[in-house]
Parts: structure tokens; sequence; C-alpha cells
């Protein structure tokens, strides 16, 4: 298994290293990834969960501000939930 979430810089460069070794492996390995999605905002504040949530509020993501690849790109939570949604669908149609 592998947990991965797009709102985190380590974890997608994680994935583009990771490309080669997966190439390399071919069928002598199996493994499926996972994403990282919270269920329902955790702020009082609509502003907050309008930017980190999609489906009002109820699948959120969230990343640290320490993040600066993703800090100076002023993304949100929805972004990432979009983006953990899209690798999901990929996955189920060529990965499985």
């Amino acid at each position: 298994n592998l947990w991965t979430t797009p709102a985190n810089f380590v974890s997608t460069q994680f994935l583009l290293d990771f490309r080669d070794v997966a190439l390399a492996l071919q069928d002598n390995a199996k493994f499926k990834p996972y994403t990282v999605i919270h269920h329902g905002c955790t702020h009082k504040i609509k502003d907050v969960c309008d930017k980190e949530c999609t489906n009002n509020g109820r699948y959120c993501a969230s990343y640290s501000s320490d993040d600066e690849p993703f800090d100076e790109l002023d993304l949100h939570g929805n972004v990432f939930v979009k983006e953990s949604l899209r690798r999901m669908c990929i996955w189920k149609e060529y990965g499985e």
C-alpha cells in the first residue's frame, strides 16, 4: 500500500522519483495507492471551508503553509481534493 497526497510536496516528489522503479519492477511487485482526504470541514468559518473543501464541506484537504512550493502558488485544499479524486479515477480505470 502506498499512501500519498498531492497536498504534500515530498509525497508528490516521491511519486515522480518512484516512476522509474515502478517501471523496472513491472509485474514483479504490486501496490495500491491511497490518498488522504478528510471527511468534513473542521473550521467554523464558511470561507475557510469553501477553500479547503468540496461538496459543501464534505471532502477536505489541507496542507502545511511550510510547504513552500505550494504556498507560493496560492493553492487551497479544494484543489488537492479534486486532484486526489482525479488520481483515484485514473487508478481505477488503468491501474487495477
